[in-house]
């Protein structure tokens, strides 16, 4: 079974999922970790709960909110133990498109994909209203 773990410092990862399933259905198997809410929480043992729920034949995605974050680099240091893949800097675009991901697709090239997509859909807007405003006092 496909698995998509979105976890994140605070309740971004909760956000994340309720808007991807508003936007796309609940289309996939949606899993968030939100850390630090909790003193006596560890983030190793939210994961550690987590992962102990999924099967060995499970494919997991795991995407983090900063690359670089210790929630990020907990993940990155349980790759090699446990199969997974792993993205960070998690945007809506970039989750919606991984809710799409099937257990038959080449989920790798469906990541990149995915991760390709989120970064066209983050832009700076104001220079575009601009160059508009320009492209319509020409006329």
């Amino acid at each position: 079974m496909l698995r998509l773990v979105l976890a994140s410092h605070g309740r971004l990862a909760e956000g994340m999922k309720n808007s991807a399933q508003f936007i796309a259905g609940k289309t996939a198997e949606i899993y968030t970790i939100c850390a630090y809410l909790e003193d006596k929480v560890t983030l190793e043992s939210q994961i550690d709960e987590l992962f102990s729920r999924f099967a060995d034949t499970d494919e997991i995605i795991v995407a983090t909110d900063i690359f670089g974050g210790s929630v990020n680099n907990e993940f990155l240091a349980r790759i090699r133990k446990q199969n997974f893949w792993l993205v960070s800097g998690m945007n809506l675009p970039m989750i919606v498109q991984l809710t799409m991901i099937k257990e038959t697709d080449d989920i790798q090239s469906k990541i990149e994909e995915a991760v390709e997509g989120g970064k066209e859909m983050t832009c700076f807007c104001n220079p575009m209203v601009e160059d508009m405003s320009k492209e319509k006092e020409e006329f």
